[in-house]
């Protein structure tokens, strides 16, 4: 059984679990479309990889792109885009990371219709090339969140 605690300031919220079943060293969640950036500035460790499920209407364009941009320097090489908005979003972040220098490499998909078993199992198992399997979930709803019951099972 995972361990986990919840982490809670003024400007953001995330849980992170330890020792997951010997595969993923921490896994941290986090909520509050406008906070994930004061989280992932603050925030020390590295991302390699991260699961994305927001709704368009929670999240400005620009938002998101500066999402991106600190997901580049926290070494991310895997975003999964999940949900209904999971294209638009993936489509976004390509096109920013198109212009960025040579050597850049992070890996893009978008899971609008595959179920959150199948995303969470595809981001945890799948991408043997990726040496971490540190996990961030972003997401809108952390308590009722299927991919994160999901991650929390695996």
């Amino acid at each position: 059984m995972a361990q986990y605690w919840f982490v809670k300031n003024k400007r953001w919220r995330a849980l992170m679990v330890d020792t997951y079943k010997g595969k993923i060293s921490k896994l941290f969640f986090v909520t509050d479309a406008f906070n994930v950036i004061s989280f992932l500035k603050n925030e020390s460790s590295d991302f390699p990889k991260c699961i994305f499920k927001m709704p368009k209407s929670s999240l400005s364009n620009e938002n998101f792109v500066q999402i991106i941009k600190l997901l580049v320097a926290k070494n991310c090489k895997l975003i999964a885009f999940s949900g209904n908005d999971a294209e638009h979003y993936h489509d976004m972040a390509d096109d920013y990371l198109v212009g960025l220098d040579f050597g850049t490499e992070v890996m893009t998909t978008f899971h609008d219709e595959e179920p959150d078993d199948e995303v969470a199992n595809f981001v945890v198992n799948g991408i043997s090339t990726i040496n971490s399997n540190r996990v961030l979930l972003i997401v809108e709803d952390i308590v009722n969140d299927p991919i994160k019951n999901k991650l929390l099972k695996l």
